[in-house]
């Protein structure tokens, strides 16, 4: 994998904000976001549902698309529903789904589907939505990377909380590819894409969820 810096002309991007703080868990040096990390109560309690989906789990959990992108895509999903009103059970749900049947980090066209119908399996033993919502979840899942912008607006957080990661694969968003007004804002953008792209190892992982992510962030 390239530097998590992205091209020459990415990395030119973030000369302005290199301002580093040596991580909390021991890590690499991490720029310092310039919008704080808040996360409100969170309803869904996803340490059990995060330690089952990694006992099965295919790739490696510091991979481009392990448990640091879940993390990532959890943070920006919960600061995008403060806006949209998207429910915030789904969204979180997501976030640790939506990619946990990856069987590999390039193309994998049929992982999200194959995602939903593991959500499908595990409503009502690791955690349970009226049908509504799972039916949100489950379409969420399964067509993430379909490349759609038009869904109900659960659906459009999820998959723009997930877009605005793109950074961690040199892949900058573009706002015409976002769903909702909340993920097109300059300061949002800016934000994720910073931590996608610095490959920021949330501090969720390790209060949260239990994971040592002891020299995740080093580079």
């Amino acid at each position: 994998m390239g530097s998590p810096y992205g091209t020459a002309e990415r990395a030119k991007k973030f000369l302005n904000y290199t301002t580093c703080a040596k991580s909390g868990n021991g890590g690499g040096f991490l720029p310092v976001p310039t919008l704080p990390v808040i996360l409100p109560f969170m309803p869904v309690q996803l340490k059990q549902l995060v330690r089952a989906i990694l006992e099965e789990y295919a790739l490696p959990q510091q991979g481009v698309h392990g448990v640091s992108h879940w993390a990532r895509v959890l943070e920006n999903g919960i600061r995008l529903a403060k806006v949209t009103n998207a429910n915030i059970e789904v969204v979180q749900l997501f976030a640790v789904l939506h990619d946990a049947k990856r069987e590999n980090e390039a193309v994998d066209d049929d992982h999200g589907r194959r995602g939903a119908e593991y959500a499908a399996r595990l409503r009502g033993d690791l955690f349970d939505l009226p049908d509504h919502d799972f039916n949100l979840l489950y379409t969420a899942c399964a067509q993430h990377t379909d490349g759609l912008v038009e869904a109900d607006i659960t659906i459009q957080t999820c998959w723009d909380a997930d877009r605005l990661d793109l950074g961690r694969v040199e892949i900058e968003p573009e706002p015409q590819k976002l769903c909702t007004d909340a993920a097109k804002k300059p300061a949002m953008l800016k934000w994720a894409d910073r931590r996608a792209c610095f490959q920021i190892v949330p501090e969720i992982i390790s209060r949260d969820w239990g994971i040592d992510t002891f020299g995740w962030g080093e580079m």
